[in-house]
């Protein structure tokens, strides 16, 4: 009887001269986010319409018109960074002595979040998103919501959508075997 080969760790782990890396990539959803590529195309068809029919269509309708291409062109923005995202983005959690860092960015795009080591508390695994849980909602496009979580002052705070349990505890060891506090 052969066995199941356990898959790999997502997640790379690196030593650096700043800190303590983890670094996770996106949610992978390649079929998804080649159908919303295409999808995109098409949404895209229509908002050229509906800009050419305001400028040149009747002035009663501009209003309208106007607000709802706001809309679709929210709408279509949000879809292309679902696509970067799953495409190549990336989460990093970066331990330091004194500070714990979150930063999710795509092709180094990103944005930091720096909380001081001394007010995380509880590092531990999130329980699984509900079907109604609006904070993990969009957990499946390794966004939202997170599998680690740890307590910041009156804050709990989620990372590491893109992860699964196991995962999750296994990066919660290693960070925990290199800070006293968590």
């Amino acid at each position: 009887m052969a066995f199941v080969t356990p898959p790999n760790p997502r997640a790379t782990i690196e030593d650096g001269p700043d800190g303590f890396h983890i670094t996770i990539p996106g949610a992978r959803r390649r079929f998804l986010s080649l159908f919303l590529l295409a999808w995109l195309g098409g949404w895209f068809f229509g908002e050229r319409n509906a800009f050419s029919e305001l400028t040149t269509g009747a002035a009663a309708e501009r209003g309208f018109l106007t607000f709802w291409l706001v809309g679709w062109t929210l709408g279509g923005l949000a879809v292309a960074y679902l696509i970067l995202w799953t495409t190549f983005g990336r989460e990093r959690l970066i331990l330091r002595p004194d500070s714990l860092l979150l930063r999710r960015e795509i092709l180094g795009f990103g944005r930091n979040r720096a909380y001081d080591i001394q007010y995380v508390k509880d590092l531990r695994v999130a329980p699984a998103a509900g079907a109604f849980d609006y904070r993990h909602s969009l957990q499946f496009w390794g966004l939202g919501g997170g599998r680690i979580a740890f307590d910041y002052g009156a804050r709990t705070v989620y990372c590491a959508p893109a992860i699964d349990d196991a995962e999750a505890k296994l990066l919660i060891e290693k960070l925990r075997s290199r800070h006293h506090l968590l």
